[in-house]
C-alpha cells in the first residue's frame, strides 16, 4: 500500500470515529435533557399545595379574589395552574401579588397572549402590554404560571416553564390574588391549584 493510500485509510478512520463521537454526544445530550437536569428549580422547598376553585365571570367582567393564604416572608416561588373551563376565549386569568392598592398582576389569555402590569393607586405601569407568546397553551388547555420572589422583589416570571420576564419589581404586601377578566361574553376560569415553595428561614 502506497503512502497516499495509507493516508486515505487513516483519514477515513478519523472521519468514522468523529461521526461516532458526534452521535454519542447527541445521545448523551438528549438523555441529560430528558432527565430534567437543565429544568428550572423553584426557590426553596414545597411548603403548601392549595386546591382552588372555578371562578365565574359575567359579560365583560373583571374579578380579583384575594386568598386567605399569604406569601411567605422570605424568598419563595408561587406556581399556579389554571385553565379556561368554558365560555369566552377572549378572556384572561392569572395571579396578583401585593396588597389592595399596590400590586403586580401577570396573566394569560386562552387566545395566546400574556401581560404583566403593576398598579400603585391610580397609576398603572404596563411592564409587558398584552402580546402574543408562543408558550401559552390555547383554548381550554391548562397553563402554568411560575413567579419567583427574592428579597421582596418579583425577579422572574415563567409561563409553562419558559422564561417570560426577568428583572426586579418591588412588591408591597404578601397577599395572593386570583385575577380574571372576560372581554366579551361570560367565561368560567378553572383555577386548579397553587403551589408555594419557600427557602428555610435564616438561623
Amino acid at each position: 500500500m502506497s503512502e497516499s493510500e495509507e493516508a486515505e485509510v487513516v483519514s477515513w478512520r478519523w472521519l468514522n470515529w468523529s461521526i461516532v463521537l458526534v452521535l454519542v454526544g447527541i445521545v448523551l445530550l438528549i438523555a441529560v435533557i430528558s432527565a430534567g437536569i437543565f429544568d428550572p428549580t423553584p426557590v426553596g422547598d414545597l411548603r403548601d399545595t392549595i386546591p382552588l376553585q372555578a371562578l365565574d365571570l359575567d359579560d365583560e367582567q373583571q374579578r380579583l379574589v384575594w386568598l386567605e393564604q399569604t406569601a411567605p416572608d422570605g424568598n419563595h416561588t408561587l406556581r399556579l395552574r389554571a385553565a379556561l373551563s368554558a365560555g369566552e376565549v377572549d378572556s384572561a386569568y392569572g395571579l396578583t401579588l401585593g396588597e389592595d392598592e399596590q400590586f403586580a398582576t401577570i396573566a394569560f389569555s386562552p387566545a395566546g397572549y400574556v401581560s404583566f402590569w403593576q398598579r400603585d393607586g391610580d397609576q398603572l405601569e404596563k411592564i409587558i402590554p398584552w402580546r402574543t407568546w408562543p408558550h401559552v397553551r390555547l383554548g381550554q388547555e391548562a397553563n402554568e404560571l411560575w413567579l419567583d420572589v427574592v428579597e421582596g422583589n418579583l425577579t422572574s416570571v415563567r409561563t409553562n416553564r419558559e422564561v417570560l420576564w426577568q428583572g426586579e419589581v418591588p412588591l408591597k404586601g404578601r397577599r395572593i390574588g386570583l385575577w380574571a377578566e372576560t372581554f366579551g361574553g361570560p367565561a368560567t376560569i378553572d383555577f386548579q391549584q397553587l403551589e408555594i415553595f419557600a427557602s428555610a428561614p435564616a438561623a
